[in-house]
């Protein structure tokens, strides 16, 4: 089992928080489909860790909805919320479980 407590006081956690701020300065636009499609599943691995250690496990649909919606990291310029990131980058700008609409609109920047 994973001791969530102790990594969330760990150095380690602290050097990981000054570094996943240097998400910002990535340029997505250099990436190939493949290299982008893997860069995304490393932050959304790291992201629902991170988001899970900063904010608790979700304890019910509600806070689950929240905080897929809520979490996220500034990549290349763009905010990008755990939901952005499945639904819009891994699953190809597909409406996720319960949502109405997709996560990008054809113009937004983050579908390149």
């Amino acid at each position: 089992t994973v001791d969530y407590k102790a990594m969330s006081r760990s150095l380690y956690f602290e050097r990981y928080c000054d570094l996943a701020v240097q998400l910002q300065q990535v340029e997505l636009l250099s990436l190939s489909r493949e290299e982008k499609l893997a860069f995304f599943i490393n932050v959304y691995n790291a992201l629902v860790i991170h988001g899970n250690l900063r904010l608790g496990f979700p304890k019910n649909i509600w806070q689950r909805y929240r905080f897929f919606n809520y979490v996220s990291y500034f990549i290349g310029g763009q905010v990008f919320t755990l939901q952005d990131i499945e639904n819009g980058v891994l699953r190809g700008n597909r409406k996720g479980v319960a949502q109405l609409l997709k996560p990008f609109s054809r113009n937004d920047p983050r579908l390149q």
